[in-house]
């Protein structure tokens, strides 16, 4: 666990580089994908700005309303520390289903503004997802966060370099499983994209291959931080109906196969 470098003279936290390498690896395999599909590589490329930046706003606004419950009993601290408050609540953190969410509302507005099917960029777009998203997931190992319960060495590991994690105890790195389990949905839905007719299978196949890893996943999470209603996590119920709309979205593309 390293959470931050030092580059020039400046402290950088690795969680953004990890970030930065996932979204551009991205990118990249978006744009060789589809040009390989016959897909026009300034439609890829801008498709996939558009979600990156519904990414980005998507995750923040996720993370602000799991926080509600604190920023409320906190508002002393909006009067007394704007710039702390916002930095705390809003702009403290990213919340995956979040920018999940934006990524698929950006690149949608996307294609709808230049009238193009949005269906034909999956295909391309979908499995670079969980290729980002694994650099995120280490990203996250590095600094600490998103960890896991603890367990005992060597099993465990300690994060006492971490801003974030507890210190002295020995935590599961769930970061790192995830980021495996992301690895295999992207080496899974590329091979299942080169077959496919039905484009929007692609999504909907990742949608519940995601929901079943993040199930699982966070029954195996420590950070409280992150939101609990009843018996789950924010991020597990989302999972839920995130599977559910996955196994919805690929029946209706199965009875819509003859039109794809």
């Amino acid at each position: 666990m390293f959470p931050y470098l030092t580059v020039l003279g400046r402290t950088v936290p690795v969680y953004a580089v990890c970030g930065v390498a996932g979204v551009l690896l991205g990118w990249l395999y978006t744009v060789l994908r589809g040009a390989r599909l016959g897909l026009d590589r300034d439609d890829c490329c801008f498709l996939y700005l558009y979600g990156v930046i519904g990414m980005l706003a998507g995750a923040q606004l996720l993370y602000a309303l799991v926080n509600l419950p604190a920023m409320a009993a906190d508002m002393a601290l909006l009067l007394r520390d704007p710039v702390r408050f916002l930095r705390a609540y809003v702009f403290g953190g990213l919340v995956f289903y979040g920018g999940l969410c934006g990524a698929l509302a950006g690149a949608a507005l996307y294609a709808r503004r230049y009238r193009l099917r949005l269906a034909g960029f999956l295909p391309a777009a979908v499995p670079a997802v969980p290729l980002a998203h694994a650099f995120g997931r280490v990203g996250c190992f590095m600094a600490g966060c998103c960890y896991g319960v603890p367990a005992p060495p060597p099993w465990g590991l300690y994060f006492d370099a971490s801003p974030v994690a507890p210190h002295g105890t020995a935590l599961l790195p769930v970061q790192l499983y995830e980021a495996a389990g992301d690895l295999a949905i992207f080496a899974v839905l590329t091979r299942y994209a080169a077959r496919t007719g039905r484009p929007v299978r692609v999504l909907a196949l990742y949608l519940i291959l995601y929901a079943v890893l993040r199930f699982a996943l966070e029954r195996l999470r420590y950070d409280a931080y992150r939101g609990i209603i009843g018996p789950l996590s924010v991020s597990g119920w989302i999972s839920v109906g995130l599977a559910a709309a996955g196994l919805a979205l690929w029946r209706q593309a199965k009875a819509a196969a003859p039109a794809q």
